[in-house]
């Protein structure tokens, strides 16, 4: 007998699995429709491993969705006749396609009436054609945009809190709460409340400044993507398919950029008392910066975060030059681990995934004895929570790479890997960045490798050729003014006080201007990441590539191309090539 439960937020993860695995075009088969519209429809759901089986308890009597999933669709039906039938309510499935017709039918001949039902209908379009509005068809669609665009300094941009308040202002107007389907204001608002736990995407249309429109929708499918709300002001000529248009080509724009398929894990790096620089600077008690964390990993389990990793190796009470216990360090990482699973259990949140450990040099795994003490500790603290059954995906491990060192050591991989296979974990190495020998990892049985600052050197690199170009460019009178990007660059790393945190011992105490000018590189380098998107780093980039752009160049695609570089060899040393159609 089918076991149904209300739909919840924790439910999105195994019906995402149905989901793609039927990947159909219909808007009826994706989470962010059932759970915005509930609402209305007042869904209950089940799951016998092989389909979604959803009840709809809004109408006259309950009704079936159609199940999706894989695998033998009789028996599934058969237990919804049978559910039906011990409930007391007629067999009623809705929102089947032609292909689903054509299955029960030959599953169950003579035993269903099917009937279309046009109110249910789905419209779908290409995207291309959305966005070019070619051939007659679209000529209104098309007609409407030119005047609107001719009329209005408008611009499309991502969405925006403010479109919820707009929202409740067109309530109150007749001409806009004309179009309003029955709950839709409960469920846009729910959109907003969860939209980044259900993986939506939006976008905001302004006119004079004032948003006048905006859309929210998601992919449902290989190929599909469903539009699920679409707002304008009705008063406004041209508004409600502008937002159309631009819409569909930022979704192309994301499927562009992204172009992968394939799984991909959201996660919190290094969660950890005074791992931030706000507990560290303001020297926060140990309750206070252990409850700030727990505080954002309640905060990433609500968002839906796929994996956290703990990392309490760092003490700013064990005075310089000493490293913290590690039994403190397992202590606190059950601690954490315990903190995160009584919440998520509480609010009937979907399992995650752990990583634990660092090789940091401040209190991480720096050596077998102390990796090993480590494990044992975790171990026994985790089993006399009652939490034996949770046990970390990654451990991470010294293996011979740091901030200046690039050698992977193969007989540590190995050896680390040995300890923690029978375990059911990977070693994961950090400090990836520059390594020498990445093509040792997948051979010694690394699990997983944090590669991340490399890349935005390689940003700078790309950035600081093309500002060699721009200065010879202004020595030949063709441009009139210099972006100034590296310049800009250091002095927003210095301002941001980043850079402390790489400091050599030797260096401690030193200001900025002290340092030698290579070693100021090597930290405007590192430390540009956490500065990218300063007002005064935008303004300096674009006026680089204006530069280049008058003389024929695509500034961009030089950047790009040195990033592009620099990954390549990761993706060929980690077997990741063809993986999907972007690697």
């Amino acid at each position: 007998m089918l076991s149904f439960h209300p739909l919840s937020l924790a439910d999105k993860s195994w019906i995402d699995r149905h989901v793609f695995e039927e990947n159909s075009r219909s808007a009826d088969f994706n989470f962010g429709n059932m759970f915005l519209w509930d609402g209305r429809y007042r869904q209950m759901v089940a799951d016998d491993d092989r389909h979604l089986v959803t009840l709809c308890c809004a109408y006259e009597h309950p009704v079936f969705p159609f199940p999706i999933g894989c695998g033998d669709l009789a028996p599934v039906l058969a237990d919804m006749r049978d559910y039906a039938a011990a409930n007391g309510f007629p067999l009623v499935i809705k929102g089947l396609e032609e292909r689903h017709v054509a299955l029960v039918n030959a599953l169950f001949p003579g035993c269903f009436d099917c009937t279309e039902d046009r109110d249910y209908a789905d419209y779908l379009y290409s995207a291309d054609k959305l966005i070019s509005l070619a051939g007659k068809k679209l000529h209104g669609k098309r007609n409407h945009i030119n005047r609107f665009t001719a009329e209005h300094d408008w611009f499309f941009r991502d969405l925006t809190p403010d479109c919820l308040a707009l929202l409740a202002r067109w309530a109150e107007d007749a001409d806009n709460a004309a179009g309003t389907v029955d709950g839709e204001h409960t469920a846009i608002a729910r959109a907003f409340e969860h939209y980044d736990a259900l993986d939506l995407l939006g976008g905001a249309l302004f006119a004079e400044g004032e948003l006048v429109g905006f859309t929210v929708g998601e992919k449902i499918s290989a190929d599909t993507f469903d539009v699920h709300f679409e707002k304008a002001r009705a008063d406004l000529n041209g508004a409600y398919p502008t937002v159309n248009r631009e819409f569909v080509k930022l979704v192309r724009m994301e499927a562009a950029a992204v172009n992968f398929d394939g799984i991909y894990i959201v996660a919190i790096d290094h969660g950890g008392p005074w791992l931030k620089d706000k507990q560290r600077t303001e020297k926060w008690s140990t309750e206070a910066a252990m409850d700030g964390v727990k505080r954002s990993f309640e905060a990433a389990l609500l968002a839906g975060y796929d994996l956290i990793h703990v990392d309490p190796t760092v003490d700013i009470n064990v005075p310089a030059g000493q490293t913290i216990d590690i039994r403190l360090v397992a202590a606190r990482t059950v601690e954490l681990i315990r903190h995160c699973e009584t919440f998520r259990r509480a609010k009937g949140l979907p399992e995650i995934s752990y990583e634990v450990g660092t090789e940091e040099v401040h209190g991480g795994l720096a050596d077998e004895r102390t990796f090993d003490t480590f494990i044992a500790e975790l171990k026994a603290g985790l089993a006399r929570e009652g939490l034996s059954d949770i046990w970390p995906c990654f451990i991470v491990g010294k293996v011979g790479t740091d901030l200046h060192t690039t050698l992977f050591d193969t007989e540590v991989a190995r050896s680390l890997t040995a300890k923690v296979r029978p375990l059911g974990s990977y070693i994961k190495g950090h400090y990836t960045d520059g390594v020498s020998n990445p093509q040792d990892y997948p051979l010694c049985g690394m699990g997983a490798a944090n590669v991340g600052p490399e890349f935005t050197m390689s940003e700078y690199d790309g950035l600081a050729e093309l500002e060699r170009t721009e200065q010879k460019l202004l020595a030949e009178g063709r441009i009139a003014m210099r972006s100034r990007i590296t310049e800009t660059l250091e002095r927003l790393v210095e301002a941001s006080g980043r850079w402390k945190k790489w400091l050599l011992p030797a260096e401690e105490g030193s200001a900025f201007g002290a340092l030698s000018a290579e070693r100021r590189t090597w930290l405007v380098k590192t430390g540009c990441r956490y500065i990218w998107q300063e007002p005064e780093a935008l303004v300096a980039r674009q006026r680089l590539y204006d530069n280049l752009r008058r003389v024929g160049m695509d500034p961009e695609e030089v950047v790009l191309g040195r990033i592009e570089h620099d990954m390549d060899k990761y993706f060929y040393a980690f077997n990741l090539v063809d993986l999907n159609n972007l690697l």
